[in-house]
């Protein structure tokens, strides 16, 4: 996944280490690598990750309120809380 990196919810940027072939025949694999890997860590950990997930949501949207978040890429600790 290292040549992909999110940044719009809309789309992703491909930077530029790979063909457009490559590109095709990366994700899937190391996606299911990736899901396949967090899985059997959460097991062995016993963490919920349904749980975990919402948590995590609740956190961000604290630490990136949507009307001072929304399109732009700012670290949580630029904004001023109002």
């Amino acid at each position: 996944m290292a040549a992909l990196n999110w940044t719009t919810p809309e789309g992703l940027v491909v930077k530029p280490l790979y063909t457009a072939a490559d590109l095709a025949a990366l994700p899937r694999p190391e996606l299911a690598d990736t899901l396949l890997y967090l899985v059997r860590l959460a097991d062995r950990l016993n963490i919920d990750l349904a749980s975990a997930a919402s948590a995590k949501i609740e956190l961000n949207e604290k630490k990136y309120p949507v009307e001072m978040a929304r399109g732009n890429a700012r670290k949580y600790t630029e904004f001023v809380s109002k």
